[in-house]
C-alpha cells in the first residue's frame, strides 16, 4: 500500500504543480500584463494632464498679456489722429520743436503727395519741415517728434552741410513726416 500512497502523493503534488502552472499561465501571467498596460498607461495619462495643467496656465498668462495688450492699444488709439488735418500736424510739429529749440523756417503740407491709403480705415499725411539747425538740435527735434505718437514716422531727411562760417554749425535740413491717421469715413 505503500507504493500506491506514494503513486497518489507524487499524483496529487503533480497536480498542485499543474494547478500552479496553470493558474500562473492563465491569470497571473496575463494580470501582470495588464498591471503593466494600466502602469504605462497612467505615466501617460500624468504626462498628458502636467502637459494640460501647463497649456491653462500658459491660456491663463497669455489672456492676462492680451488684456494688457489691448489697453495699450486702446491707449494707442487716442494718439491716433482722426481725420489729420494740416492743423494738428502743425501742432504736434511745432510741440516738438519748442522742446529741442529748433526754429522752423517752413512747414507746408505735401499736397502732391496727397493722403496715402494705409488699409481701408487709415491713411498717411506727409508734412514737410524746412529748417536751419544744428545736427545735434535736428537729432533732437527727430527724436520728440517720434516719441510724441507711434503713429508718427519720419519719412525723408535731406540736410546740406553749410561750409559758411556764419552759419555757426547749422545746416539746411528738409524733413517730410508721415502722420498715420484714421479717416473720417472710411
Amino acid at each position: 500500500m505503500s507504493k500506491e500512497r506514494g503513486e497518489q502523493i507524487a499524483l496529487i503534488v503533480i497536480a498542485i504543480l499543474a494547478v500552479c502552472a496553470g493558474s500562473y499561465y492563465l491569470v497571473l501571467r496575463p494580470q501582470w500584463a495588464k498591471w503593466q498596460r494600466v502602469g504605462a498607461e497612467r505615466e501617460t495619462v500624468e504626462a498628458e494632464l502636467d502637459a494640460a495643467e501647463t497649456k491653462a496656465r500658459n491660456l491663463m498668462r497669455l489672456q492676462g498679456q492680451s488684456g494688457t495688450l489691448q489697453a495699450q492699444v486702446m491707449q494707442n488709439e487716442k494718439l491716433l489722429l482722426v481725420g489729420g488735418s494740416f492743423t494738428e500736424c502743425l501742432a504736434i510739429i511745432k510741440r516738438a520743436a519748442e522742446i529741442a529749440g529748433l526754429n522752423l523756417r517752413n512747414v507746408r503740407p505735401r499736397d502732391d503727395v496727397g493722403l496715402i491709403a494705409r488699409g481701408n480705415a487709415y491713411g498717411e499725411r506727409w508734412v514737410a519741415v524746412d529748417t536751419i539747425a544744428a545736427y545735434h538740435t535736428i537729432g533732437k527735434w527727430m527724436q520728440e517728434i517720434e516719441a510724441t505718437s507711434p503713429f508718427i514716422r519720419i519719412v525723408d531727411l535731406t540736410v546740406r552741410a553749410n561750409r559758411s562760417t556764419s552759419a555757426g554749425g547749422e545746416h539746411d535740413a528738409f524733413i517730410t513726416i508721415g502722420f498715420l491717421v484714421k479717416r473720417d469715413q472710411p
